[in-house]
Order: structure tokens, then C-alpha cells, then sequence
């Protein structure tokens, strides 16, 4: 099959995780498919949509209306299919429209003569890219951390896509006062009482960039540590115990790096402590980020940089395809799709580092 019909797939963590400002406080973590389930209700209301630099309204109506004549990214289409009895995966066509692209040249190549095709007056240049995740079905056990593939289409990088979602998200708690309960106790008096603190849930990518932590520390802000082992040995009671009974599981510890002194040095010091007392002890190590250097870049270069990022750091698969692929479809392509799901299901490809 001709290499034109190819398609760059990126292979990431998506992660559910929620943020406040209790920082003494754990907010609750919600599972990726109720928060998939809340952007789907956003969608049918056609609200599921982000503008790039322009003002912001709290009413979503506004909203859209001061976005006019800014590019903008938005939730075309998102579809939840079953796969097996453990697990469904969420579909999604993420949309990009670009506002000062509004034709496209053509050139005869039997002349040489060339024109540019123009849209009508609101019709402008747009994107498409396919994301397809895999999570626990409802009532299953869900560890908040979920395999994801990415099509890969210019300009839409993995950025713009979390961009979209978490935005989303934030509108909506934040709408609906979303809030987790603590109990405090009052230093004078010792009486309890309890507060309620907001919270966002988000959900990331993240990408596996192997097991050398100087990758990550030199020119990268590293977001999370990983050390899996396989067959760890446990017991059920203390050897002493008349009931004793030894099973074997795979056991993964997850380090966050926000824990982390500030100091560079000291950071350094502290990450490469927790990655060799884990070692030592048999464990895998993968590290991961969430984008270059964790900065925004401005201008038009923004999106070329992002998108090589991710074309150089992630972990990326091709999928062949029967037709040259497009980089704007109306609806979710079923045979991307179809390609795309058969990644999730080689487990080789999700272990690579290990």
C-alpha cells in the first residue's frame, strides 16, 4: 500500500485528576467517561467550542458571539463504543478552524495555469483529527489513568485538544459550583466543622518518554514518574499469623514531580533518589510530560513547535488506510477509527519501556 496513505498516530496517557485551591485537601477524581458523557452534553447544546485569543463571557452564548473572527477548536462529534465486557471506548472528532484561511490554489497540470477556489463569506479553513480512548465501563475499577490514541493532522496538536477539554470542564464545574467537603477542626475551640472547597476536574495527556531522567530534567518539565513491577510477591498476614497465604500482583507506584523542591539542584537530587530506591528494588521506571518546557509559546509558531514536539517525544504508530486521508472530514471515519482502536488492543506497544 502506497506510503501516502499512511497516518501518524500518537500513542499517550489520558489522565483524570482535579485541582482546588485546599491544597491540604484531596479533591475528588472523577472518571474520564462521566466527564466524557458532560462534554457530550455540551456538544448537542453547540457550546463545546474554544476561541483563541478572544474575550471570555461566563455566558456561553456570548461567548461565542465575541469569538467571531478568532480561530477556534471545538467538539465536532464524540461516540462511546463498547469493547468487551471490561471495557468502552470514547471517540472523538476534535475540529480546528482557522479564520484568515478562507481559499486554497489550485494549478492545472496540463497548463500550468493556476487560481485560488474561495469559500462564501462565513465559510472558512478547517482541520479534523480523530482521538480514541480506551476506560473501565461504569461500575468497573478505574485508576483514573486511561490508554489514548491521536491522530495526527497539522495544525492540531495534543495541547489544543487538552486545551479544549479542560476548558470545558473548568466552565462547567465552575457553572455548577462543583464543591467536596472537609472536615476541619478549629485550632481554639476543637470543635469540628465543616467547609466546602471548589474543584476542577481535567483531563491530560501525557507521553511516555522513556527511562532516562535527564531527558526530562535538562529541557522538559517532567509531570510524572511511574514504577511498575510485575509478579510482586504479597502476603496476606504476617508469617506469624495462623492464616497465611503469599499471592502475586503487578504493583505500580505513581510519583508526582510537583512534589519536588524548587531548587534545580535539589530537584534533580530528589528525583534521581526516588528513581534508584525504586530500581534497586526491581521496579520499571517511565517518565512522562505533559508539553515542551510547560510554556506557552505566542505567535504562529506555536502550533508548528507543539506539533513537532509531539511528533519527537511520543511514543507513534502508522495506520494504513484504503484512501489518501484527509485532513477535514464532516463526520468520525470509521476505518481511522477501526485502526486506531486495534492500537489500544496491543498491549506490546503500551509496555515498550518496561
Amino acid at each position: 500500500m502506497p506510503d501516502d496513505n499512511r497516518r501518524i498516530v500518537l500513542l499517550n496517557t489520558l489522565v483524570s485528576r482535579s485541582t482546588t485551591r485546599a491544597k491540604a485537601h484531596a479533591p475528588p477524581t472523577i472518571p474520564a467517561l462521566d466527564l466524557f458523557r458532560l462534554l457530550e452534553r455540551r456538544r448537542t447544546k453547540r457550546v463545546a467550542i474554544e476561541f483563541y485569543r478572544a474575550d471570555d463571557d461566563v455566558d456561553d452564548a456570548e461567548r461565542i458571539v465575541l469569538g467571531r473572527g478568532h480561530d477556534f477548536i471545538r467538539l465536532r462529534h464524540l461516540r462511546i463504543e463498547e469493547d468487551g465486557a471490561e471495557f468502552c471506548d470514547v471517540i472523538l472528532l476534535i475540529e480546528f478552524v482557522d479564520w484568515s484561511r478562507r481559499s486554497f490554489p489550485v494549478v492545472d497540470t496540463n497548463t500550468y495555469d493556476g487560481r485560488e477556489i474561495e469559500g462564501e463569506e462565513s465559510e472558512r479553513g478547517g482541520t479534523t483529527a480523530h482521538v480514541v480512548a480506551r476506560l473501565p465501563k461504569e461500575g468497573r475499577l478505574d485508576l483514573g489513568s486511561y490508554r489514548c490514541a491521536i491522530e495526527v493532522v497539522h495544525p492540531i496538536s495534543r495541547a489544543d485538544i487538552q486545551y479544549l477539554l479542560c476548558r470545558q470542564l473548568r466552565r462547567h464545574s465552575k457553572a455548577e459550583e462543583w464543591a467536596f467537603p472537609v472536615t476541619v477542626v478549629d485550632r481554639k475551640s476543637g470543635r469540628e466543622t465543616t467547609k466546602e472547597y471548589r474543584y476542577t476536574p481535567l483531563l491530560e495527556f501525557m507521553s511516555d518518554v522513556g527511562r532516562r531522567l535527564n531527558v526530562a530534567t535538562e529541557e522538559r518539565e517532567l509531570s510524572l514518574m511511574v514504577f511498575t513491577k510485575r509478579h510482586e510477591r504479597h502476603s496476606t498476614a504476617q508469617p506469624s499469623a495462623i492464616v497465611h497465604e503469599d499471592f502475586l500482583a503487578d504493583v505500580e507506584y505513581r510519583v508526582g514531580a510537583n512534589q519536588a523542591p524548587a531548587d534545580p539542584e535539589e530537584k534533580k537530587s530528589w528525583l534521581e533518589g526516588i528513581k534508584s530506591d525504586f530500581e534497586l528494588r526491581g521496579f520499571k521506571t517511565r517518565l512522562f510530560y505533559k508539553h515542551p518546557n510547560g510554556a506557552v509559546i505566542s505567535g504562529e509558531v506555536h502550533q508548528a513547535v507543539a506539533g513537532a514536539a509531539d511528533l519527537l517525544m511520543c511514543p507513534r504508530e502508522h495506520i494504513s488506510l484504503a484512501r489518501l486521508p484527509k485532513t477535514w472530514v464532516s463526520t468520525i471515519n470509521s476505518e481511522v477509527v477501526t485502526k486506531m482502536r486495534a492500537l489500544l488492543d496491543r498491549d506490546e506497544l503500551w509496555e515498550h519501556s518496561q
